[in-house]
């Protein structure tokens, strides 16, 4: 179908903080290509910190499905609130049913999804999921259905405030003695078996300041008590543990600020790539090949190969099925400064 390019859209993704992040280069798409369209996106309060000063949303409609707006009753009402702004079409890279349920129920003529949703009945057109392509490159297929094709590859753009930018620059100031650079780590996860352990992260760590390098902790409040273990495990004012106390943009302003990232595969690894810093991604239970690689230039993955379990699951989980923790296990701090290397040796 073609648009005339003053349609109002919604985008309904209410997933993960990283399944956000690889939606917003198909939101970016579809503006650059029709600038006077309207697009309203469905995410979760603590994902929508992510979007914050986004210029290609004009709305953002925040719903908490896991805690204050579960259930029937509070899922109706954002349901009336999509009847209201009259919007004509809906793009749902979110495969689960209930999403495909408010685009329906919403009165949204045109319904836009994947072959693999739950709710694909429920759609008007319906985009095959190519299972090897990366996550942002299928998000961004099903503008097909718009007569959009992007020619050049797009990233997620981010925008920090200046009071937030600035924030970082004071950290950085505050910090930074005779060091060659920053690196920073993200060693958390919603998913427990996608955590490198903290010990080894801190052997990396240690390794990394005596080559005199500044290294930063970044991650959510959930994930402060890996911060303190990795704090006592490396006693140096060259590393500094900003767990829990930066804003998420903040984060994103130090990744950029960051020779590279080290980082389990959370939604910092898929953050980065539209900041143009490369990461060493530590993949365990999941496996990029799945369309979850990092989406840079020089980017390194770090993985244990040839184990029969693996992958358990496109997203991982809280325990391992079988007990061993195997594709965790033997990675080591060894292989992930092999990684370090190769990206610092490409920057000389």
């Amino acid at each position: 179908m073609k648009i005339n390019g003053n349609e109002n859209i919604l985008v309904i993704q209410t997933a993960y903080l990283g399944d956000l992040a690889m939606t917003l280069p198909m939101v970016q798409v579809l503006k650059k290509n029709y600038p006077k369209i309207n697009i309203d996106i469905i995410c979760l309060p603590d994902t929508s910190k992510l979007i914050e000063n986004n210029p290609y949303l004009r709305n953002v409609i925040k719903y908490d499905k896991r805690k204050t707006e579960k259930g029937i009753l509070p899922t109706w009402s954002l349901i009336k609130r999509v009847q209201l702004n009259n919007y004509n079409i809906a793009l749902i890279p979110h495969p689960s049913l209930r999403s495909s349920i408010i685009a329906c129920l919403g009165k949204i003529n045109v319904r836009v999804g994947f072959s693999k949703s739950a709710g694909k009945f429920l759609f008007t057109h319906i985009t095959p999921f190519n299972k090897f392509q990366h996550e942002v490159e299928r998000n961004i297929s099903l503008l097909e259905n718009l007569g959009i094709s992007p020619s050049k590859k797009e990233t997620s753009e981010y925008y920090p405030s200046l009071k937030e930018k600035n924030n970082i620059e004071n950290i950085i100031q505050k910090n930074t003695n005779d060091e060659i650079g920053i690196i920073t780590i993200a060693p958390g996860s919603v998913w427990k078996t996608k955590r490198w352990m903290p010990e080894r992260f801190a052997e990396v760590i240690s390794e990394l300041i005596k080559k005199n390098y500044l290294v930063f902790a970044i991650g959510g409040t959930s994930e402060d008590g890996i911060g303190k273990q990795i704090s006592e495990l490396v006693s140096s004012s060259k590393f500094i543990n900003l767990i829990g106390k930066l804003s998420l943009l903040e984060s994103i302003e130090l990744i950029k600020r960051s020779v590279l990232l080290i980082s389990n595969d959370s939604a910092p690894l898929h953050i980065s790539s539209g900041v143009n810093t490369p990461v060493v991604g530590i993949y365990g239970p999941t496996d990029p090949r799945f369309g979850f690689w990092p989406y840079g230039e020089n980017d390194v993955i770090i993985e244990t190969n040839n184990l029969s379990c693996r992958p358990c699951g496109m997203h991982g989980g809280d325990k391992c099925p079988i007990g061993t923790w195997e594709c965790m296990e033997k990675i080591s701090s060894k292989k992930v400064l092999e990684g370090v290397e190769n990206i610092i040796s490409t920057k000389k």
